[in-house]
């Protein structure tokens, strides 16, 4: 299987963040296997996800499935330190969560990013990263090892390129590149002389980097779509049933968060749209969205206003034409 995304089309991904976390080992594998059944084989992880736990969950998964799934780690960002009596904390942190997810939430972040530790990137330390996750993902090699939001300077230095590139070349990755969540650094990983050939980063409503074509070499992995929905209040059900698409296929788009999810996996001709999802329905509902016919350009435009709005806009005559609205 290439790691060359832009040769393998659109791909919905599933992001492993809070596997040993926040979802068990159990949920995890669950998860894992309901998502690949469904035709799933991209699977996003981290060294530091889910206290260092995630690669190894997604590793015993994909035994016996490594030719049929596409795996991405990262290093950068160091998992929390073990500390007595772990599991047991964390069993009370996910039912906690269960029974009030907001403020736990909250609670979770604000001591996840607390714990959070950013060694100096080195070549030493790129390799004993990559080695590491190989282990515990049990696996000789990654399709995509990514420099986890580091700086730009960092991800292109000379030793870390050269470190990057020995490895590749000795089969341990396909490919290397880095994710980014600076809007004022995420322009440098498309300039033309970037050594970069995956770029992940945040999906925003009105992001030129994802629907750039001048850079077709460069794999573009994008995350957080559907927080663009985050706070904003539920039109009612008329409103999307509406939406061009829905009137294509009816039911296929039921909130604001799928919304978003058909928009932004149409702006991007090719890569991958990470979802952390993990009940049946929604992995379902995603690979649905994600297969579902595309609209015409002028069709999306339309619709990407309308969601962004929140409302069916009018259209309002101008000299006895109808004309499309713009906001």
């Amino acid at each position: 299987m290439t790691a060359n995304l832009s040769k393998n089309g659109k791909l919905l991904g599933l992001g492993c963040s809070t596997f040993g976390g926040s979802k068990s080992k159990k949920t995890a594998l669950h998860t894992l296997h309901v998502a690949f059944d469904n035709g799933v084989n991209y699977f996003d992880v981290a060294r530091s996800y889910g206290y260092g736990q995630a690669e190894s969950i997604v590793g015993e998964f994909i035994q016996g499935k490594r030719d049929r799934v596409i795996i991405t780690s990262k290093f950068g960002i160091a998992p929390p330190k073990p500390f007595p009596f772990m599991a047991q904390v964390k069993d009370v942190v996910r039912y906690a969560k269960k029974m009030a997810p907001g403020i736990t939430q909250k609670a979770i972040q604000t001591y996840s990013t607390s714990q959070v530790s950013r060694p100096p990137i080195t070549p030493r330390l790129t390799i004993q990263s990559l080695e590491i996750s190989l282990g515990e993902l049990k696996t000789d090699y990654l399709d995509f090892y990514l420099l986890h939001d580091c700086p730009f300077e960092d991800v292109v230095s000379e030793d870390i390129f050269a470190a990057l590139e020995k490895a590749k070349d000795k089969g341990m990755i396909r490919a290397w590149g880095a994710t980014c969540e600076n809007d004022n650094e995420l322009y440098k990983y498309f300039e033309d002389y970037s050594p970069i050939r995956v770029v992940q980063f945040p999906y925003r409503f009105n992001d030129e980097f994802v629907q750039d074509k001048t850079h077709p070499s460069l794999s573009k992995v994008i995350f957080s779509v559907m927080s663009q929905s985050a706070g904003r209040k539920e039109p009612p059900p008329s409103f999307f049933n509406h939406l061009s698409i829905n009137q294509q296929i009816p039911g296929l788009i039921q909130n604001l968060r799928e919304a978003w999810l058909y928009i932004a996996s149409r702006e991007l001709e090719n890569g991958v749209v990470l979802c952390s999802m993990t009940q049946e329905e929604h992995i379902q509902r995603n690979i649905a969205i994600i297969h579902a016919p595309d609209l015409s350009a002028k069709a999306l435009q339309v619709m990407k206003r309308n969601v962004v709005a929140g409302r069916e806009l009018p259209k309002p005559i101008e000299s006895g034409r109808i004309k499309e609205s713009i906001i």
